[in-house]
């Protein structure tokens, strides 16, 4: 891939949220089914392809969704957003969460935009029976 589409890629992945290497690297290996996980090794029309998906309103949907799931899971004290380590834990402890209690029992990427306001309500519920008893 050349320099500028490099460029391009990771504005859209950093405007999302999705800067950090480990986050980059999930979403590009579920992008390439598993192919690989490193930016240096998509073609030009690999990159436009993740750049239109990404920019894509169905997308932009999903991933406020999934962000709203984990703000809320910061809400009961699952981690915290100010430390790498503190975000790896409160996804961990969401992903449990989402493949013991949730409706589709799987890790919270791995839902469809059509499954995750079902996930959203499920977690909120949950999140509110929480924060009343507190």
């Amino acid at each position: 891939m050349n320099h500028e589409k490099r460029k391009e890629l990771f504005g859209v992945l950093s405007s999302l949220g999705l800067a950090g290497d480990e986050e980059r690297r999930e979403l590009i290996s579920q992008f390439t089914d598993g192919r690989t996980n490193s930016v240096k090794d998509l073609s030009d029309y690999d990159a436009d392809e993740l750049i239109a998906k990404l920019e894509s309103p169905e997308y932009q949907s999903a991933d406020k969704m999934r962000k709203k799931i984990i703000s809320m899971a910061y809400d009961m004290g699952w981690g915290n957003s100010f430390s790498f380590s503190g975000k790896v834990e409160t996804l961990r402890r969401v992903n449990e969460w989402c493949e013991f209690y949730g409706r589709y029992n799987k890790p919270l990427n791995d839902h469809t935009p059509l499954e995750l306001p079902h996930l959203v309500t499920q977690f909120g519920e949950m999140h509110k029976k929480h924060m009343d008893s507190i």
